[in-house]
């Protein structure tokens, strides 16, 4: 009989206002200097905007095995063994990670770490039950 497979990608909820914020930010020099046609500028900040919007296109949360690898943009990624996670939490914190929105969830593992992501509503339920069959010793708080 073969294990179960329970590897899958969920991907981070999107908070329309953190996004709206971002892009307003870029929108506005990249409008003005495509305006006073400051070419070198605009290219200097099309580039520069790639790094922030990489993280709207690329964070998401996989299960693979025993591992959940986290990826958000193009530098942050993050392996955490399943079985050294302690427990899981609905979180409304602040405090920077690969999250897309406030609407967080607090993962602690190891000893002392700790790590917030973004689940969206639709996925909660079935990630929290995929981790619960992986690690039957993780308390769901």
């Amino acid at each position: 009989m073969t294990a179960p497979n329970h590897n899958r990608v969920y991907y981070s909820k999107i908070s329309w206002s953190l996004l709206s914020f971002v892009v307003v930010a870029f929108a506005a020099p990249l409008i003005l200097m495509l305006v006073q046609g400051q070419w070198v500028g605009l290219a200097i900040l099309l580039g520069v905007s790639l790094l922030p919007f990489s993280i709207y296109w690329r964070t998401c949360y996989e299960i693979r095995e025993n591992q959940l690898l986290i990826t958000c943009g193009i530098l942050y990624k993050q392996k955490i063994d399943i079985g050294r996670i302690r427990s899981l939490r609905d979180s409304d914190t602040m405090l920077s990670s690969p999250a897309l929105s406030l609407d967080r969830q607090e993962i602690k593992y190891n000893t002392y770490d700790e790590v917030f992501i973004s689940l969206k509503d639709e996925d909660k339920e079935q990630f929290y039950a995929t981790i619960k069959q992986l690690n039957p010793g993780v308390q769901l708080l």
